[in-house]
């Protein structure tokens, strides 16, 4: 009972938005540019100040695990690494490819991980999870830009890579993110709140954007690759994940749960936003969210209760 309340918390918030702008869209609120004006909004102005407020307001210096960290970095890495290589062999179409690597390793550690984590442990018990989304959303972004940019019309391009990613609105605010935080910068108040006001428009507004550009004509030419991502993201990583954390790494209690929010995680929300603005096929991408998200419900269960069984946290 408390694995479905708690999927029932983390989850229906998620969907209501997603379908409040599917809802909107078929009753003509907005059409294909509107959509993309907000969009790039969100890409460009209210994410990247949820990313950097997020940063901004972590203590770094009285929760850091650095087993956690690095083993979470570590993996991350190496599966990024392994996709990069082996995809481009399955999948020709730049385009898709580039999504299909990002979709399979990019989790929606802040908008799932770190309402999953709270469920689990309780308010105020979050530090582990928000100074491990101080570290590796900063990678992920990182790497989606390089993915994006690598298969971006099908061929390589290193000074565009290089500008994509020094250029990346959600980069350059993880960054300054961390430059406030490790310098103790303090903004005043009316900036703290200005801020936060802004980040918190970001997850229902981009959730609403994503309902909107959703589409099911496409489901069917686009199966095999949503069937790999699915596959890979939901239950091969974070199977494997969970498995080498806590037994090769001993990563139990509290820092378990912590992995649990990221690796179990769908895949991240921006991912979608970050595709269209970087010439990555959408639609995968949006299909790829609520896909990954409506599987989540079933994964979320299998793990935190096979892992409250083999009592890992």
């Amino acid at each position: 009972m408390d694995s479905i309340i708690l999927a029932f918390k983390v989850v229906f918030p998620i969907f209501t938005y997603i379908i409040i702008g599917y809802i909107l869209k078929i009753k003509n609120f907005f059409d294909e540019k509107s959509l993309v004006v907000i969009n790039n909004l969100v890409f460009k102005l209210f994410l990247p100040c949820m990313l950097f407020y997020n940063i901004y307001n972590t203590e770094i210096s009285e929760v850091l695990n650095i087993r956690l960290i690095g083993f979470s970095v570590a993996f991350i890495l190496l599966v990024f690494a392994a996709l990069m290589i082996i995809s481009p062999y399955f999948i020709k179409d730049g385009s898709k490819c580039g999504v299909f690597i990002q979709g399979s390793f990019r989790s929606n550690f802040v908008l799932f991980g770190l309402p999953v984590t709270l469920s689990l442990l309780g308010e105020g018990k979050g530090g582990l999870t928000i100074v491990a989304i101080a570290i590796v959303i900063p990678l992920y972004n990182i790497l989606a830009v390089i993915c994006l940019e690598r298969f971006r019309n099908g061929k390589t391009d290193i000074v565009s890579l290089f500008n994509g990613i020094i250029k990346n609105p959600l980069i350059i605010a993880s960054l300054l993110g961390f430059i406030f935080l490790l310098f103790n910068i303090r903004l005043p108040d009316f900036c703290d709140t200005t801020i936060k006001n802004l980040s918190n428009v970001a997850t229902p507004l981009s959730l609403i954007g994503l309902g909107g550009t959703f589409t099911f004509s496409s489901l069917g030419e686009n199966a095999k690759i949503l069937i790999a991502i699915i596959c890979i993201k939901m239950l091969v990583l974070p199977i494997t994940a969970l498995t080498i954390g806590a037994y090769f790494f001993g990563i139990t209690g509290a820092p378990f749960v912590t992995l649990i929010s990221i690796f179990t995680s769908p895949t991240a929300v921006s991912s979608f936003t970050m595709a269209q603005a970087m010439g990555g096929d959408s639609n995968i991408a949006a299909q790829t969210v609520v896909l990954t998200t409506l599987f989540s419900v079933f994964s979320v269960f299998m793990f935190v209760a096979v892992s409250k069984s083999l009592l890992l946290f």
